[in-house]
């Protein structure tokens, strides 16, 4: 009886700490309700050249769904995040995406917030200062399709480069 009223609390304790009720997260075992993951990120290395390079990064955005900004305020869903901090041999610099987030109220969260609801890459400066430089970007996440949101996601990108000298 009493691990019962503990569980009870507990659980009622893990629902009330959910930031915000209306926003329901999907969790993987929900397969008929997504398909696939509403976000997919593509990365490639562009003008590798006298120790420098372009990496750019896409967020490949299904129809219906949108990717959150990098700047959020707090209370709300997750902003997008690059982190660099384990890239070998390089040193990276600040992405810049391809168009500007919208800016939207967003019911879910009830809050004005910004996101992008079609693929945007992000072009991030890179300088080689090793003989192995290897990219490697994990990008933290969270999507949204304005009923139902997915759980906060992290994917880690590794690219080796190779370095040329014209």
């Amino acid at each position: 009886m009493t691990k019962n009223i503990l569980l009870l609390f507990l659980f009622s304790f893990i629902a009330c700490s959910v930031p915000h009720a209306g926003a329901q997260l999907l969790f993987g075992g929900l397969k008929n309700r997504v398909a696939s993951e509403p976000v997919r990120w593509e990365a490639k290395i562009e003008n590798v050249k006298n120790g420098h390079a372009t990496v750019v990064l896409t967020a490949v955005i299904e129809k219906g769904w949108h990717l959150y900004g990098t700047s959020l305020p707090s209370g709300g869903p997750k902003p997008t995040v690059f982190d660099f901090s384990e890239s070998k041999d390089v040193k990276t610099g600040t992405p810049k995406a391809s168009c500007e987030p919208k800016k939207v109220y967003d019911p879910l969260f009830d809050m004005e917030l910004s996101w992008w609801d079609a693929a945007v890459s992000f072009v991030v400066p890179v300088t080689l200062v090793g003989p192995a430089p290897e990219f490697t970007c994990k990008i933290s996440f969270m999507t949204c399709d304005g009923n139902s949101c997915m759980p906060p996601k992290t994917i880690t990108l590794n690219l080796p480069i190779k370095q040329t000298t014209h």
